[in-house]
């Protein structure tokens, strides 16, 4: 669970400070570690049972 927040708080963080900023670069950029978070709080969700019923 701590590296699901953990990418998502890189994620969210690099996005504002890029914002911040303005740099382009450094906030879409940034936008690689959303799906890694995503893919993170998935594997977790799945392992505690809370995943989809299929």
């Amino acid at each position: 669970m701590v590296p699901a927040f953990v990418a998502l708080v890189a994620g969210v963080g690099g996005i504002a400070f890029g914002l911040a900023r303005d740099d382009a670069v450094t906030a879409l950029g940034a936008l690689l570690f959303l799906p890694s978070a995503a893919l993170l709080f998935g594997i977790v969700a799945k392992r505690h049972g809370l995943g989809s019923v299929s």
